[in-house]
């Protein structure tokens, strides 16, 4: 006879690893974690609208200061996770601050999916469908290759992985 598998196979552990299990607050009440991806936020959305102020349009109407945008913030998230996967453990302030920080909130606010679809929309209505098609799968496609290769600049660029276990 096969044993039933566990109705909450998660139970116990952290709903965020970067956070102690301890924490019985949810995450998403956290103040100084809200602070953190409002301060991330708040730099990255000034970033992204000051890039799209100098990367002039193209004249065949490729969105290429968004498509620059999403792609290098493709890359730099591959690289932001996959560094502080190949940290470890080291907890403290900065590994348990920096997700939230770095990726949620700058890099959540340098890239942007709703002008991504609005853009593409807007191709579209203009008629320019071979223009919004290739914007679009080359967005995809290239967000793809860039997650990747973030991670592998990570893993060329940072030494090995720390562990979080006790050495002996």
């Amino acid at each position: 006879m096969q044993t039933p598998p566990d109705p909450r196979p998660t139970e116990g552990l952290p709903l965020d690893p970067d956070l102690p299990p301890e924490t019985s607050v949810p995450v998403h009440r956290q103040a100084r974690l809200l602070l953190a991806v409002a301060a991330g936020g708040a730099l990255g959305a000034p970033a992204r609208y000051g890039f799209g102020l100098v990367v002039p349009a193209s004249p065949s109407g490729f969105p290429t200061a968004t498509f620059l945008i999403n792609v290098s913030g493709c890359f730099a998230l591959g690289l932001l996770v996959e560094v502080l996967t190949l940290r470890g453990g080291r907890g403290g302030f900065r590994s348990r601050y920096a997700r939230p920080f770095a990726g949620t909130g700058f890099l959540g606010a340098w890239t942007t999916y709703s002008t991504f679809a609005v853009e593409t929309d807007r191709l579209l209505v203009e008629h320019r469908v071979g223009v919004a098609v290739l914007y679009a799968l080359a967005s995809l496609l290239l967000g793809l290759v860039a997650v990747v290769a973030g991670i592998r600049f990570a893993v060329a660029v940072v030494p090995g992985r720390v562990s979080s276990e006790p050495g002996p």
